[in-house]
């Protein structure tokens, strides 16, 4: 029964986030308003206390998909092995696809779920660095639980990455460093979701 509950719980807070997504698309397009106007006007889209944490949740080196003109902004602190982030997994995609100009998604990487998270993290790095992370980070999610370490250059290779250069990446650690930069920040948030100003 908790675990009913608590899918139950997962769900209608998704749908939230979509809905309260989609009302601020639908709102700025019906009323024709800058973003910017629109948060000054009204102090209640855009949230103030998130202004000086900006520089520190929206980066410009972490895999992103949308406009960088987009008026709504949503960083997801995200693991592979998160299960809270595969059942999120399709909906945010969508969102990516439905509203290119209107929506931008930042990924940081938050690997606490398991003891596969770090290395995953690390690999999502690594085929970032080859400009395939959508295409491995997709492929990782439709595979759901089947996701295991093991099976990582496989999954590399059918989304069509130079293995040698993953493999070589993903032994060598070389994105530990950027890794653990979003980790040390210790948020709590999964997702922020802001308008910009």
């Amino acid at each position: 029964m908790k675990k009913f509950l608590l899918v139950l719980f997962i769900f209608i807070v998704i749908l939230a986030i979509l809905f309260g997504v989609i009302f601020l698309i639908n709102f700025y397009r019906a009323k024709n308003i800058p973003p910017e106007d629109s948060a000054k006007s009204t102090g209640e889209i855009f949230n103030p206390k998130l202004a000086p944490l900006r520089h520190r949740l929206e980066t410009i080196d972490d895999p992103n998909i949308g406009s960088n003109d987009a008026p709504i902004i949503i960083v997801q602190f995200m693991d592979f092995k998160c299960p809270f982030c595969a059942q999120n997994f399709f909906a945010l995609r969508e969102l990516s696809f439905l509203y290119p100009k209107d929506i931008k998604i930042i990924i940081r990487d938050y690997p606490l779920t398991s003891e596969d998270s770090l290395t995953l993290a690390l690999a999502g790095n690594c085929a970032y660095e080859q400009g395939k992370f959508w295409q491995f980070h997709d492929k990782l999610f439709q595979a759901k639980d089947d996701v295991v370490v093991s099976n990582l250059s496989q999954y590399a290779m059918q989304v069509g990455i130079n293995i040698k250069q993953f493999n070589n990446c993903l032994t060598s650690e070389k994105y530990k460093k950027e890794v653990f930069k979003t980790t040390i920040m210790k948020t709590k948030m999964r997702y922020v979701i802001y308008v910009q100003k």
